[in-house]
Formats: C-alpha cells, sequence, structure tokens
C-alpha cells in the first residue's frame, strides 16, 4: 500500500468538508422549500365555539385536536365542571404553545387564543423576545 502525503492528506480533508457543506446547504434549501410552500396553505378553521372565543384549525396536531373536543364536550354541558374546563384550556394552550411544527413564522404565537384579550398584547410580546425569538421566519427570507 502507498502512503498518503500531507498534502494528499489535507485535499482529502477539504473535499470531505465541501461534500458536508454541499450536503448541508442543500438540506436547508430543501427544508426552507417545504416550510416555504406550508406559507402559502390557508389555515381553515374546523370548528368554533363562538361563546367562548375558542376555535379549531385545520393545522393543529392529534392530540390538540383531542383536547379541544374534550372541551367543547365539558363546555357543552348544562353545568360546567371548572376545574375540568381550567385543566383541558391548560393541556390546549401548553400543546399549542410548544408546537412549533404548525407555525407559519415566529408571529404565528400559539395559545393566543386562551388567553384574556386584555394579556394577550403583552403575552404576544413576551413570547416573540422568548419562545419564538429564533423561530425561523423563512417566508421573509424567500419572499422580498
Amino acid at each position: 500500500m502507498r502512503k498518503i502525503s500531507k498534502k494528499g492528506k489535507k485535499i482529502i480533508l477539504v473535499f470531505v468538508l465541501v461534500v458536508i457543506l454541499v450536503g448541508a446547504i442543500t438540506f436547508g434549501v430543501l427544508y426552507g422549500l417545504k416550510t416555504f410552500k406550508k406559507q402559502g396553505v390557508k389555515v381553515e378553521k374546523l370548528d368554533e365555539m363562538k361563546e367562548y372565543g375558542y376555535y379549531l384549525e385545520d393545522n393543529k396536531t392529534d392530540l390538540y385536536k383531542k383536547l379541544y373536543k374534550e372541551l367543547k364536550e365539558v363546555l357543552s354541558k348544562k353545568e360546567v365542571d371548572e376545574e375540568a374546563y381550567a385543566k383541558l384550556v391548560s393541556r390546549l394552550c401548553i400543546a399549542d404553545y410548544y408546537n412549533l411544527d404548525n407555525k407559519m413564522s415566529k408571529n404565528d404565537i400559539g395559545c393566543t387564543q386562551f388567553i384574556k384579550e386584555e394579556y394577550r398584547e403583552n403575552f404576544i410580546l413576551e413570547s416573540s423576545d422568548t419562545v419564538y425569538k429564533y423561530f425561523p421566519n423563512l417566508y421573509s427570507i424567500f419572499v422580498r
């Protein structure tokens, strides 16, 4: 077997790094395009409880849809179980807030429908400065 010279090793290392870099860029572009396509999709309301201001959109997770259905059942009863109501709203809020898969941009803050209207603007501002701060707004990157 032949020994590889130091210069040859450097060339191989540079080649491997270039291949890894090209792969990472390709993955980033494909992921960005996938997310960009999501931007064009119009989110539709599947259900709405107007008396409470709650609604269900078609881009929510299966867990969220299940919890929403449970909430609707609790609120449809003549005597509303306040404890069950509070637990379900809390679970829905957490499930929506920490799920980033169905968010369109960093300004698409989860859980806002469950926040009292007078606190909602502050909640959105705090969320966009903390949890959602580094969420990629790919729409603004691809559309100028």
